[in-house]
């Protein structure tokens, strides 16, 4: 009996072992974008994760250019009730 869990402990720590150097090398060799998505030596991983920080972005400097003046004028000419007319 002391044989076999002998056996056993040296099974769970190798086991053990083997997670724990995989997780190292998966670390080491990955990478995650600005957006979370990660990649291994080349391949994107999934999930796919939506680019929010380049839509944010976008979405921003979309909305930088239409509060210029011109834009408000054609919004106040087209009959709109904004807060920028």
């Amino acid at each position: 009996m002391k044989r076999v869990m002998q056996n056993a402990l040296i099974v769970c720590g190798t086991v053990l072992l083997t997670l724990i150097l995989m997780e190292a090398v998966v670390r080491l060799a990955g990478e995650t974008n600005a957006n979370g998505q990660f990649t291994f030596i080349g391949y994107v991983l999934q999930p796919y994760p939506l680019p929010v920080n380049e839509l944010r972005a976008d979405i921003e400097n979309s909305l930088k250019q239409r509060t210029s003046p011109a834009w408000s004028m054609m919004r106040c000419s087209a009959g709109r009730i904004d807060r920028i007319c």
